[in-house]
């Protein structure tokens, strides 16, 4: 091995050892650093019935999902204890604004409309996916084809508003509208789509990753899109110390590969990950 490739070796260890010494976990200080959050549990909103996100493992017994792992493991990286309060993804939200919890955790994308109540800490991407019957029989290859279909919404969630604008752009263009129908739940949406009174369902291009793994015959996607809409977990506006916390514990475990790892153990893609940063 010749002097350089030694020299260069050596190099990669100091800024490995660099790297990492940056992305140090420190639960032991969580006094220290969050006096008014330690020793009690988070009390984090979440929804049993959105995989891969949130979901419940029935063998085990315990929520598990990409957005789970991800608010756990940040979490435990600064110290903090976490327990769980179920309900339907629409039902969330207010449990945050009454103060029964501390935090939903279920894929919930960044509005300026929800930020006027609470604060974000977001950290990926939002991908859609326009999830059709196995052989698209209605022929749905882009958003202009929605036009006369049938679908369900699911209330509050990203989806409603675009297919809402999607229908008035129909009607506009001399064309029939969407229409729609309000669901509370993903999966009652999808209900709709099998049994025939939806024509599509506009989803979570992760949730219809899921849905085709376990179901290639019933399920395809027609069209998908990265959307500039952003996600993450949302906390009751003035809560600083806890979005603080967040903020430091999803920061060091992107910075440690953890995030990444997360993203790839639930089918997501990597490259949905953006820079942690908080959104009021």
């Amino acid at each position: 091995m010749t002097k350089l490739q030694n020299t260069l070796i050596a190099a990669a260890g100091i800024a490995a050892l660099a790297a990492s010494a940056q992305a140090a976990c420190e639960p032991e200080k969580v006094a220290e650093k969050y006096p008014e959050l330690a020793g009690k549990p988070v009390r984090v909103a979440t929804t049993p019935l959105y995989a891969p996100y949130s979901y419940t493992d029935m063998a085990k017994d315990k929520m598990v999902g990409s957005d789970i792992e991800v608010s756990e493991k940040a979490l435990e990286c600064v110290g903090l204890t976490y327990e769980y309060t179920k309900g339907v993804w629409s039902s969330l939200l207010p449990t945050i604004l009454n103060g029964q919890t501390d935090v939903m955790v279920a894929n919930l994308y960044y509005t300026p409309e929800r930020a006027e109540k609470a604060d974000f800490i977001i950290y990926m991407k939002a991908g859609s996916a326009m999830l059709v019957p196995k052989g698209n029989p209605k022929g749905v290859q882009s958003m202009d084809d929605l036009c006369g279909l049938k679908t369900n919404g699911v209330s509050g969630s990203y989806s409603l508003p675009i297919l809402q604008e999607q229908s008035a752009k129909c009607v506009a263009n001399g064309e029939k509208p969407i229409t729609i129908t309000v669901a509370t739940e993903t999966d009652a949406a999808l209900r709709g789509l099998d049994s025939g009174r939806a024509d599509f369902l506009l989803d979570n291009v992760g949730a219809a990753a899921v849905r085709i793994a376990e179901d290639p015959e019933r399920y395809e996607i027609a069209f998908s899109a990265t959307r500039e809409i952003f996600v993450g977990n949302a906390v009751l506006d003035g809560n600083d110390a806890l979005l603080q916390a967040y903020e430091e514990g999803m920061k060091e475990i992107a910075a440690n590969g953890t995030l990444e790892d997360i993203f790839v153990k639930y089918g997501l893609d990597p490259n949905l990950i953006v820079p942690i940063e908080i959104k009021r």
